[in-house]
């Protein structure tokens, strides 16, 4: 409040100087009261908000990047796998043969019968689209040669699904 009233006594005077032509005598200051200093300006709010923004934009970036890496691949239907990421990292993928090496002897297994109606496989559906066959399996839409919940779907039919699920043979009917 001082500022202000120094100011107006200064401006008083210079306009007293102007209109007679000579300079008045100041008064004398007034008493300053004791005031506090004024608090520091908060300097770490702008870096808060730039660290946040970093951590965010990592986040997202991180998110994304492990949502590409868990795609299912695309399969000879054209239609994207059902397959987890977990079962996916859990089939071996085939190794080139060492320089020289003969190649390893095939082993054929045993043919195993086919089961009827997993109960861990639920047909809802099947569809006919042109030729083909697409069947709604577990809540997924396949189609031969696509996976759901860890078996490859090797035919599907007016009624029933074929499944092989690691060398076993699952027929699943439609009710």
């Amino acid at each position: 409040m001082s500022l202000v009233y120094e100011a107006l006594q200064k401006a008083e005077r210079e306009k007293k100087k102007r209109s007679t032509g000579v300079a008045p005598v100041p008064p004398a200051p007034l008493p300053v009261a004791a005031t506090r200093p004024a608090p520091a300006q908060r300097r770490y709010l702008p870096l808060l908000i730039v660290g946040v923004s970093v951590i965010a934009v990592a986040a997202i970036a991180y998110f994304v990047v492990t949502a590409m890496k868990n795609a299912a691949p695309v399969a000879e239907g054209g239609s994207r796998s059902s397959a987890t990421a977990p079962e996916l990292a859990a089939r071996p993928e085939p190794r080139p043969a060492p320089r020289g090496a003969s190649p390893p002897e095939t082993v054929i297994p045993p043919p195993v019968a086919a089961t009827e109606n997993d109960s861990r496989f639920k047909l809802t559906g099947i569809t006919k689209i042109g030729d083909d066959f697409g069947a709604v399996v577990n809540g997924h839409v396949v189609y031969a040669g696509n996976y759901v919940e860890g078996a490859i779907v090797k035919k599907v039919e007016r009624d029933r699904v074929t499944l092989d699920l690691n060398g076993r043979e699952i027929v699943v009917r439609l009710f």
